[in-house]
C-alpha cells in the first residue's frame, strides 16, 4: 500500500487508493451519473481506512474524507460523509440516499 493513502474497497473485492501528494492537495473519483431508482439504489455502502506513515508525527497529520452526493436533474449536493480523523483499521460506512435525489453522481474527495 502506498505511504499516506486513503483506500476504499468495492464490493467485488476491489480497491482503490488515493495517494497523498503536496500539502493541501485533494485526491478524488466520482462515479457517473446513474438514476437511484431504476437501479433501486436505497443507500451507499463503503469501506475505508485513512493512513499515514509510521515516522509522521500524528499530532499534525490533519486528513479529511468527504464523500457527497450530487443531484444533476435539481442541481443540489448533498453532503452524506465527513471523515477527519485516522483510523486504524477498515471501517464500513452505510448510508441512505435521499428519495428525492434521482439522477446522482457520487463524488468522494481526500484532502490533507
Amino acid at each position: 500500500m502506498l505511504k499516506n493513502t486513503l483506500t476504499i474497497k468495492f464490493f467485488l473485492g476491489g480497491y482503490v487508493s488515493l495517494a497523498a501528494g503536496t500539502s493541501d492537495s485533494v485526491s478524488f473519483l466520482s462515479s457517473p451519473v446513474f438514476n437511484t431508482h431504476t437501479y433501486e439504489w436505497k443507500c451507499l455502502r463503503f469501506w475505508y481506512l485513512i493512513h499515514v506513515s509510521d515516522h509522521i508525527i500524528m499530532g499534525w497529520f490533519k486528513a479529511t474524507l468527504l464523500v457527497l452526493l450530487d443531484d444533476k436533474k435539481t442541481n443540489q449536493t448533498r453532503l452524506l460523509l465527513i471523515a477527519n480523523e485516522l483510523t486504524h483499521s477498515v471501517r464500513y460506512m452505510q448510508m441512505p440516499l435521499p428519495r428525492n435525489f434521482t439522477n446522482v453522481q457520487v463524488f468522494i474527495s481526500f484532502s490533507f
